[in-house]
């Protein structure tokens, strides 16, 4: 059974734990970070106060892990180098900082600090630092080509296979692995940043005077070395040329010739970046390059012995000896050549031999002169003299005058054709895509097409499903959340309900009359509705008609309801006769019955929430109304002891002009006081928890 590519040698299977490694405490951490998040939303709904803060924190624990996910599939399948890294740093430095920010709010509030959570974390400081030192080891060279011997004849079919064996054998060796180049500048970045962004934060706004001075100094030394490490972080993560050409979907290479010397020329930066400390600003070659990669990878022969390349074409190095059997190689298979005008004599043999093996067509001359900032007139010398020192080698003889043409193309009988800019800021930008525009580029590539439509059908499907995944996730939890908080709600029908039915006699428009206080009472059931659903309300309704009906009989019966409100009155104040004490007594018996069918239902409220301990309002709406049930019971007590014993009981008028039965038998009139002492302890019982 064949082995996996991956275990065929250590390197590779250090290269899969590693990322192995950092793929699964992603998938980890994203994991549990959505269900923290879902579940911050069901539990405190997307409009609570600490949403905002759970959120934040919960999306910046997913990003984290999207962080490690993505470095991990980067080592694994050796994609984005850089980017990995630059995840890797920033997942560790992020976890740095979570540690530190526990320990400090642990010593702030003095509390103990989580240690399982700290744990957890550090392991993924570890993760993150164990990928990111991977990183800075130097890395093989991936080989997607293989091109281990060159063909023996060159076409169609075979060229990138066969140029890929040229430049494999240059008679130097590989350039060096830069990585750990550009990590170091990508640190000096940050620190500078970083620092700069904590003087201004901390120190300048304590000392106006400083804020012009740290400008100044910002633009004049931070944006410069800032600039710096940023080319020198984009020079360590170029591509070769052999790296380009490995790419499945490269196209025939465009060559860029031109002198060393003038590498220095267009690497200078700009004016407006210098003066501005703007982050730093293509230069030529980067433009150029940028442009050309429409009709293929741009390639040029990198400087012997540099530390660096150079920003633009993807370099290729070669000895001294055999410069020259390289550039002729390339020639054979390139798309375009772009030739860099000057006057040195290496130059020389390169236009000389570029006009006997190349098509007229696919040559292109850049004038120097336009790159170079000196005055019109000097640039018209500096043409001159490469007319005078190169001109002749030329079929045809090139224009006398540059004017402001930066590039020049042959016609198939070699004719020059100046070519200037069309308009726009950039001068050498609009002039190239003039020229490219002239000579009918980018040709039709369907495949290339396909590919990009293909890319973009996948990242519209994948956003679509981003999307529609978030948007389900979050509807599915705003669900829970409304079907939760419809629960509570529910739950706390039965409270809301003894709440507002206590308050409803407390409104501020009642001033205790009776009329009103009924019609408050009325209105409960609609307030509970607005938040509790059908089903509930199907359960509440029957309860809350039960207790209205109270006030309702009582309304209806005018002796019995003013001892609702005012327990200082009595049924027997006023009792003329023994059908006086029937009549009254019927009546306070059809508002008892209310009373007994309610408390009833009530009772069974009471068992259903007897395990639930999470109630409010009740204990005072209870006392209320079994108060009110005993002091109307102790009423009926009264008028029935009178209806019961109708022998020798007047009514006997107080100086007060308060008419009470009184019976002339001393034992009898005794058993009355007793009956009414029942009755005054209700009264005042009730008037203890009446709202006032």
């Amino acid at each position: 059974m064949q082995r996996p590519p991956w275990t065929s040698n250590p390197r590779d299977l250090l290269r899969v734990a590693v990322g192995g490694l950092l793929l699964l405490v992603g998938c980890y951490r994203l994991f549990f970070a959505l269900y923290a998040l879902f579940g911050a939303i069901v539990e405190l709904g997307s409009f609570s106060d600490n949403y905002g803060r759970i959120a934040v924190t919960d999306i910046s624990i997913i990003l984290l892990a999207l962080a490690a996910i993505g470095a991990g599939l980067g080592i694994i399948f050796r994609k984005a180098r850089g980017t990995c890294a630059i995840l890797c740093a920033i997942g560790a430095l992020s976890e740095a900082f979570v540690i530190y920010d526990a320990y400090f709010e642990a010593r702030v509030w003095n509390y103990s600090v989580n240690q399982s959570y700290i744990s957890f974390l550090a392991f993924y400081l570890i993760t993150f630092l164990i990928g990111f030192v991977y990183l800075l080891l130097p890395q093989p060279r991936s080989i997607l080509v293989a091109a281990t011997a060159r063909p023996q004849t060159l076409d169609q079919s075979n060229w990138r296979e066969w140029l890929l064996a040229s430049l494999r054998d240059t008679g130097v060796e590989a350039p060096p692995d830069h990585f750990l180049k550009a990590a170091l500048a990508f640190v000096g970045y940050v620190i500078i940043i970083t620092g700069a962004i904590i003087v201004g934060d901390f120190v300048l706004p304590n000392v106006p005077i400083l804020g012009v001075l740290w400008i100044i100094f910002a633009i004049a030394v931070l944006a410069r070395l800032r600039n710096l490490f940023m080319r020198r972080m984009w020079q360590a993560r170029a591509r070769s040329a052999d790296e380009e050409l490995q790419r499945p979907d490269s196209r025939h290479p465009v060559l860029y010739l031109r002198s060393f010397a003038l590498d220095a020329q267009l690497a200078a930066p700009s004016l407006i970046e210098r003066l501005l400390g703007l982050v730093p600003l293509a230069n030529s070659e980067q433009v150029l390059t940028k442009e050309l990669r429409r009709c293929g990878p741009v390639s040029a022969i990198g400087r012997p012995g540099e530390a660096l390349p150079a920003l633009g074409a993807a370099r290729f190095y070669v000895t001294n000896e055999r410069w020259k059997e390289k550039v002729a190689d390339i020639v054979k298979v390139a798309e375009l050549v772009v030739w860099a005008t000057g006057t040195t004599e290496g130059l020389r043999w390169e236009i000389s031999h570029l006009i006997e093996s190349l098509p007229p067509d696919k040559l292109v001359l850049w004038a120097h002169p336009s790159l170079l900032r000196v005055s019109e007139k000097e640039r018209e010398a500096e043409w001159t003299r490469f007319r005078e020192t190169l001109g002749s080698v030329f079929p045809r003889p090139l224009p006398e005058r540059l004017g402001n043409a930066r590039f020049i193309y042959f016609t198939a009988q070699h004719e020059p054709v100046p070519v200037g800019p069309a308009g726009g800021w950039n001068a050498q930008k609009s002039a190239l895509r003039a020229l490219l525009r002239a000579k009918g580029y980018p040709k039709p590539d369907p495949i290339g097409k396909a590919r990009v439509r293909r890319r973009w059908l996948i990242a519209a499907a994948a956003v679509v499903a981003i999307n529609a995944l978030a948007v389900g996730g979050v509807t599915i939890a705003e669900r829970l959340h409304a079907q939760k908080e419809q629960a509570r709600r529910d739950a706390d029908a039965w409270n809301e309900l003894a709440f507002n039915f206590y308050y409803a006699e407390r409104g501020p428009n009642i001033n205790g009359d009776p009329e009103k206080a009924l019609a408050e009472l009325r209105e409960v059931p609609s307030e509970i509705a607005i938040d509790v659903s059908p089903a509930m309300m199907q359960q509440v309704m029957p309860v809350a008609n039960d207790y209205i009906a109270i006030f309702t009989t009582g309304h209806d019966h005018p002796d019995v309801e003013p001892l609702l409100y005012d327990p200082g009155r009595s049924l027997i104040y006023g009792v003329n006769s023994l059908d006086d004490a029937k009549k009254r007594r019927a009546e306070v018996a059809v508002v008892s019955a209310a009373f007994t069918k309610f408390l009833g239902d009530w009772a069974h409220v009471r068992t259903i929430l007897a395990k639930d301990a999470a109630t409010y309002g009740m204990d005072d709406f209870e006392k209320l109304t079994k108060a009110r049930a005993q002091f109307l019971e102790s009423e009926a007590s009264m008028l029935q002891f009178l209806i019961d014993h109708p022998q020798g009981w007047t009514l006997m008028e107080y100086k007060s002009g308060v008419s009470l039965p009184t019976y002339q038998d001393t034992a009898m009139e005794q058993d009355l006081i007793k009956t009414m002492g029942v009755r005054d302890a209700a009264m005042k019982a009730l008037r203890s928890v009446l709202p006032q």
